[in-house]
């Protein structure tokens, strides 16, 4: 049985730490009740279960109760209007303890979920053009399932850190003669953009072996209405580029996701750059709120970025940064910048397509030294290399 055989891989994945496996089974055995594949009870049951291990917090550490609070709010948004219709009984209340600091956006966006009904309106509802399968379909139940006991030694995921750069007052219309029905961006705290994150979150981690696929998935996105996805790509990109302590893809890091915004700029040549531009000035202006290490990396991608493009910017409007104290973070971010396209490029190139005003800024020119200038003739210097061996 094809349910009984998912039930069993999610017990073994459980069993051998297999985090995202865990997470995306129970999705799919949420989305499976709208379907009627199982029973609402039984999978009311197995979230119970699950949710014993964030309310006993003396039980465990805080890292395995932030992660099975975090899976039970993941898979809600595809199972919340069916287990209120049609669920017996109700959970029991674990309001208090499932507010966790790390998980207070997902939260806060359940609970939006919840005052509108659980109706969202991003997802497609697959389901709801098979009307058979809620009418004649025959739901499953199974046993309960409980969660292995704690193990120190297992390190669970940490619940990864909320990326916000842009909300709705920062979108620009690209098409201004249709002003009625241009995108609108989700609220921080809605459903609808915790949905639209997630499947961009699913696209970058499934498709990072090749950097042209993931950019076209990524840009033929759909949802049911209509958001400007390009700032929500922009923004999970560079959210996962800061991703502390390491980035969330594993293999190439920071080169797949400059590789990656590269891409997108020449996939979608119209609306990316200017999303990218804006979001680089956002961060500018942010330098003073980011880490040394994001700082880091802020500079490590720019560079690398600048170099694919001619090194054109709007350097002018970062003038003001030459005024401040030298160790603030904008005017060591813009030196830090310069020596590395000298090390991409070389001197003369970088000084000619800056400003003026900002070739004081650049390290200094690097100069030509001859160890061997000083020796007299090809001779002396091949008597010297042999007297070495003497």
């Amino acid at each position: 049985m094809f349910v009984g055989e998912c039930l069993r891989e999610f017990k073994e994945n459980l069993k051998d730490n297999q985090f995202d496996n865990v997470k995306f089974i129970l999705r799919f055995l949420a989305d499976s009740l709208n379907c009627c594949l199982i029973e609402p009870n039984s999978f009311l049951t197995l979230l119970e279960n699950l949710a014993e291990i964030p309310a006993d917090s003396y039980a465990s550490s805080q890292a395995r109760a932030d992660w099975y609070a975090y899976i039970i709010l993941y898979c809600l948004p595809h199972c919340g209007k069916i287990l209120r219709s049609s669920a017996t009984r109700r959970c029991r209340s674990h309001i208090s303890v499932l507010i966790f600091k790390a998980l207070q956006v997902l939260w806060l966006q359940v609970n939006d979920l919840k005052s509108s009904g659980w109706v969202d309106k991003i997802s497609w509802k697959l389901h709801s053009t098979l009307p058979s399968l809620q009418q004649h379909g025959k739901p499953h139940s199974f046993n309960p399932i409980s969660p292995p006991d704690y193990d120190a030694y297992v390190s669970y995921p940490i619940p990864r850190v909320v990326f916000r750069m842009f909300d709705y007052t920062d979108v620009l219309d690209v098409n201004e003669l249709d002003e009625g029905d241009s995108p609108v961006l989700p609220g921080a705290h809605t459903i609808e953009r915790f949905l639209v994150d997630d499947y961009v979150q699913i696209i970058i981690e499934s498709c990072s072996y090749n950097r042209s696929i993931c950019a076209r998935t990524l840009l033929s996105l759909e949802t049911r209405a209509r958001v400007p996805i390009e700032y929500i790509i922009v923004e999970q990109v560079l959210g996962g580029m800061f991703q502390l302590p390491e980035p969330t893809v594993t293999h190439g890091q920071l080169l797949f996701f400059g590789a990656l915004i590269i891409q997108l700029c020449n996939e979608s040549s119209m609306t990316i750059p200017l999303v990218l531009a804006q979001a680089t000035e956002l961060l500018f202006e942010r330098l003073n709120q980011m880490k040394p290490i994001c700082i880091e990396r802020f500079v490590n991608w720019f560079s690398y970025h600048l170099t694919n493009y001619q090194m054109q910017w709007t350097w002018r409007d970062w003038a003001y940064a030459l005024k401040e104290n030298r160790m603030s973070p904008r005017k060591r971010l813009i030196v830090e910048t310069f020596a590395r396209l000298v090390r991409f490029s070389y001197f003369e190139n970088v000084q000619s397509r800056v400003p003026k005003q900002f070739h004081k800024m650049l390290p200094p020119q690097p100069k030509f030294l001859n160890r061997y200038g000083g020796i007299g003739s090809i001779r002396e210097l091949f008597e010297r290399c042999c007297n070495c061996f003497y």
